[in-house]
């Protein structure tokens, strides 16, 4: 499902919707004795109406449908390319986030939650923390990259990038970075989306 119903048509759909009510209503108005001498005039009218109403609704809806799934099919070839920049950074963020589960940040330092729970323990959290942040910073130049051919120059996606990296680079605050990871991720999604929706309305016959 790619090709538009054409613009031609919707236009031609619309006028005719206008002309054949404006005549209705004319006729209704100041030729009401000629309509009711008429009747197939009457059934004819409101045949062109009810038939270009019901179209352009149908047309406006099914373009609404192709333009949606352009969207989406674009939307999903250009994370692709997402994806592997971030493998990464995901898989370390999923190692650092079950740790998290059990220990948490106390101020600078290290503190587990549960000091006698046995499955997670202090030098396993600070490892996972030092791959999600090595992670992070190796990858930063693809995903600014990344963002600054897919997003746009001062898109959420940007600003949500720069708390990132600005919180790896602070040692002690990986904390703060695994949650701008989360707004990242979703904001990379939306401004893809964005951009490829605006995309899609500057030209609609791409």
């Amino acid at each position: 499902m790619t090709q538009r119903a054409p613009r031609s048509f919707l236009v031609l759909l619309a006028v005719g919707l206008v002309v054949s009510f404006s005549l209705g209503m004319y006729l209704e108005g100041w030729q009401l004795r000629w309509l009711q001498d008429h009747p197939i005039s009457v059934n004819l009218i409101s045949g062109v109406i009810a038939f270009c109403s019901g179209f352009l609704t149908l047309a406006i809806g099914y373009n609404w449908l192709v333009d949606a799934d352009w969207i989406k099919r674009r939307a999903r070839q250009t994370m692709a390319q997402w994806h592997p920049l971030a493998q990464d950074v995901a898989s370390a963020y999923a190692a650092y986030a079950n740790h998290s589960s059990a220990i948490t940040l106390a101020n600078v330092n290290w503190a587990p939650i549960d000091p006698g729970h046995d499955a997670v323990s202090f030098a396993g959290q600070r490892q996972a923390a030092e791959r999600f942040r090595n992670a992070g910073l190796a990858a930063k130049d693809p995903v600014l990259r990344f963002i600054e051919v897919h997003a746009e120059s001062g898109s959420r996606a940007t600003a949500v990038a720069a708390q990132f990296f600005d919180a790896l680079e602070r040692d002690e605050d990986t904390e703060s970075a695994h949650r701008a990871w989360d707004r990242l991720v979703t904001a990379v999604e939306a401004d893809v989306r964005r951009r490829h929706r605006r995309e899609r309305a500057s030209d609609p016959d791409r």
